[in-house]
């Protein structure tokens, strides 16, 4: 691979003074493509939104949007910073900000504001500018989790609110998870067009939850020995079937926070599942293969929620159920002795109760709520929809600098009798220098998921094209010096990503020059299969006016790499590796730029 970071270039530098938009700017991020592919510099290409130099420094805050309502549930929106008061580790803390956030109040887009055509073959992360105005929620529909008969029941309830309770100004995005996630519908207020993206959906069995009614191991007539084994098997097996599900629950739920962190504010996720598989409890016959803790991950996914502002809603889509024992103690030909049947009932009471709680922590720790045992699905989505639409951001600088990695709990107090606060509970205290020192091998198992799954992150904006070279060039990571860089089935294509500067964090080091590390990366997609991937670095320190440039113009960053002969679909990629944060972007391959 040929790898070019383009900061500036004299040569093309007169060229940039006459334009005055951004649009002009971009068409300057395919000249450099088509003009100048054998450039080791081409100029910065895009004035930002913010003209202002801003040195961002690593300065820890904590974000914190709490809903405080009433006996009844209604939001009470007179409150003053002074009312509120801020403990993290019993320790009162300094607000540094202080907000009552209204989303029904916020300014109206003006008529007409759409976002402007991008020139030929450039394609753009940036968000819709409608997306991020009303009240965002994403109602993910989990069968993964979920049986066939209760995924029915979820669905109907989910069209019972659209066509009795849903308002306009709501945007709701809707997801399904089983094996994979996918986005079944983007963020809108029409009622039609949510009910006909959940209509269309019409679920599946998932091939990893055990279906109560599938035939099991009967230890009627075994050996106490032999029954052990059987009752063991048994255990694992279901042990390995709940372990993929809570492995593949958890990454969608980081794919979602992901996709949701470049939106402002606050955002709601509805989890509608028949199932939390967050806590496996060994039994009393459980071998070490069947014991798996979860701690670690279920940290690691709520921690991205919380830091995307994402608030989640989970809601038991078996609606009111009691305890249920269609299992062997009911089926032809197996028994269970009334020893036997109080364990069962026992164990399952148990494995209900974790879930429950599983789901009732990951919403109080993301500042949500948990709904179960009811059957008004539909009364439950639409309080979750409503819920935190006016809400208090605030946030604080902790007084406590020792970055040691643990949980920090917080706890917020105002001084008004019988108001109910509702708010993320705490944070992990990680060192920012220690994503910095991120090894290799970590940052790659960071961008794997993000690279692979089905959708892009929102953390960084950037715009990317991607075409041809001009000529045959060597891919000097891939062949030797002098090489042709023509592979039978692939052809070499030109990558560029014009980033958004305001979305990357410049660190002022001792010699007062401005630091920033950033990955780029190139996933490939045939028939949306991944096949490839090619990577790129930017690790750079700059002077204060080349800075201060950049900041102004933008930066791109440009890579060769070889793609496959056809259709294919490209995700490109970029990762601030100061901060962790992600944004990423597809595109087809060929496309309008590459045709030509």
């Amino acid at each position: 691979m040929v790898l070019c970071s383009t900061l500036f270039s004299a040569s093309l530098a007169p060229l940039m003074t006459d334009f005055s938009s951004i649009m002009q700017r971009l068409i300057v991020l395919v000249l450099i493509c088509a003009l100048a592919p054998a450039q080791s510099q081409a100029p910065a290409a895009l004035q930002g939104d913010n003209t202002e130099t801003v040195i961002k420094t690593r300065t820890q805050l904590v974000l914190l949007d709490v809903v405080a309502t009433d006996h009844s549930g209604r939001p009470v929106t007179d409150l003053k910073r002074e009312d509120f008061t801020v403990l993290e580790r019993g320790q009162k803390q300094k607000p540094t900000s202080f907000e009552l956030v209204d989303v029904a109040k916020r300014p109206a887009l003006p008529e007409g504001n759409m976002s402007p055509k991008l020139p030929p073959g450039v394609y753009s992360s940036h968000l819709a500018a409608a997306a991020q105005q009303g009240d965002l929620t994403v109602l993910l529909l989990d069968a993964l989790n979920t049986p066939w008969a209760d995924q029915a029941y979820a669905r109907y309830e989910m069209l019972q609110y659209l066509q009795k309770n849903h308002q306009t100004g709501q945007r709701i995005a809707i997801y399904g998870l089983n094996m994979t996630l996918r986005r079944l519908q983007d963020f809108t207020d029409d009622p039609e067009v949510l009910r006909k993206a959940i209509d269309k959906h019409r679920g599946s069995n998932s091939p990893v939850l055990t279906d109560s009614s599938d035939p099991e191991l009967s230890s009627y007539g075994m050996s106490t020995e032999a029954a052990a084994s059987v009752a063991a098997f048994q255990e694992e097996q279901a042990a390995f079937q709940t372990d993929m599900r809570v492995r593949m629950t958890l990454d969608a739920l980081k794919a979602i926070g992901r996709q949701l962190s470049g939106y402002p504010g606050r955002k709601k996720l509805i989890w509608v599942s028949g199932s939390f598989p967050i806590d496996l409890a060994p039994g009393e016959n459980s071998g070490f293969n069947s014991q798996r803790f979860y701690t670690d991950d279920i940290t690691a996914t709520t921690s991205l929620l919380r830091d995307s502002q994402v608030s989640v809603y989970p809601i038991d889509a078996k609606g009111l159920a009691g305890t249920s024992m269609r299992s062997a103690s009911t089926r032809p030909g197996m028994f269970m002795g009334g020893p036997q049947f109080l364990a069962e009932m026992s164990r399952r009471d148990s494995s209900a109760n974790a879930a429950r709680f599983a789901a009732i922590k990951i919403a109080e720790d993301t500042g949500g709520l948990a709904f179960y045992n009811r059957n008004d699905l539909d009364t439950a989505v639409m309080k979750s929809v409503a819920d935190g639409a006016i809400y208090y951001a605030l946030s604080y600088s902790p007084d406590d600098k020792n970055w040691d990695g643990r949980f920090r709990k917080i706890e917020v107090k105002v001084n008004r009798p019988g108001v109910q606060l509702r708010y993320r509970k705490g944070y992990l205290a990680v060192d920012p220098n220690s994503v910095v020192r991120q090894t290799k091998e970590s940052i790659t198992q960071d961008i794997g998921p993000a690279l692979t799954g089905f959708l892009t992150a929102s953390g960084i904006s950037f715009y990317g094209s991607a075409q041809p070279l001009a000529e045959k060039k060597t891919i000097a990571d891939s062949a030797k010096p002098g090489a042709d860089a023509s592979v039978a089935g692939k052809v070499a294509a030109d990558i560029s990503f014009l980033v958004e500067p305001r979305d990357i964090s410049f660190q002022l080091t001792k010699e007062k020059k401005q630091h920033c590390n950033i990955q780029f990366v190139l996933g490939v997609f045939v028939a949306d299969k991944f096949v490839d991937s090619t990577e790129g670095h930017l690790d750079t320190e700059l002077e204060p006016a080349p800075y201060k440039r950049l900041l102004e113009e933008g930066l791109i960053f440009r890579m060769h790499a070889m793609v496959p002969v056809g259709k294919s679909r490209l995700r490109l990629l970029v990762r601030d590796n100061q901060t962790g944060k992600m944004g990423s972007l597809d595109i087809p391959y060929p496309n309008e730029l590459a045709a030509k």
